[in-house]
């Protein structure tokens, strides 16, 4: 299903006027990283009894984790302020 994505999503903008290599490369990073998650999340399902709620409070219990150092990090002018 990765690749239907990603080439659905090359299939989209080869017709497109304003053609950007950055932008292709971010929409096609970004179908990349859609499609993994949807894989991941459905493998990881069983492992909390297939509870939805569960594996959302577990995954954004993880992303604030490790989000934190990447704000102190890039946002330490700010804090520091």
């Amino acid at each position: 299903t990765l690749l239907v994505v990603v080439v659905g999503f090359i299939c989209g903008i080869h017709g497109e006027i304003n053609f950007s290599m950055i932008g292709t490369a971010s929409g096609v990073m970004s179908s990349v990283f859609v499609s993994l998650n949807s894989i991941f999340t459905s493998k990881m399902l069983p492992m909390v009894d297939n509870d939805k709620s569960k594996l959302l409070f577990y995954n954004n219990f993880n992303a604030s984790l490790l989000f934190l150092p990447l704000i102190v990090m890039f946002e330490s002018n700010v804090i520091w302020e």
